[in-house]
């Protein structure tokens, strides 16, 4: 992961890549057992999704990264099941959240 990119290189050297925004991610947790979802915390305490998309062949094509809200400055990850994760952290309170499929009104993805 660079600062304004973050990228996927597989076993044969494809990379796949994505824009973001200049920031430093400080935790991560993967949501789906077969990693084509990863929970990412930056040092601002926002809280994205990465998405690895595949193809029919499993094969990644694609990636893609969402802002889903944001949480405290997390240390620590743990996505849990159910879309409940929790976010540790050392700067403020520790959170169980939950994340929701639509945003609120705010644009947050997170309860």
């Amino acid at each position: 992961m660079g600062k304004n990119t973050i990228r996927y290189l597989s076993g044969t050297g494809v990379i796949q890549a994505a824009a973001i925004d200049s920031t430093f991610f400080t935790s991560w947790s993967m949501i789906d057992s077969d990693g084509s979802r990863f929970l990412l915390g930056d040092q601002n305490g926002i809280l994205y999704v990465l998405v690895l998309l595949k193809n029919a062949n499993n094969v990644v094509v694609n990636v893609a990264i969402d802002l889903l809200g944001s949480t405290s400055i997390s240390q620590c990850l743990s996505y849990l099941d159910e879309g409940v994760a929790f976010v540790g952290s050392v700067y403020g309170d520790s959170q169980l959240i939950e994340l929701k499929k639509e945003a609120d009104a705010d644009g947050s993805h997170i309860d």
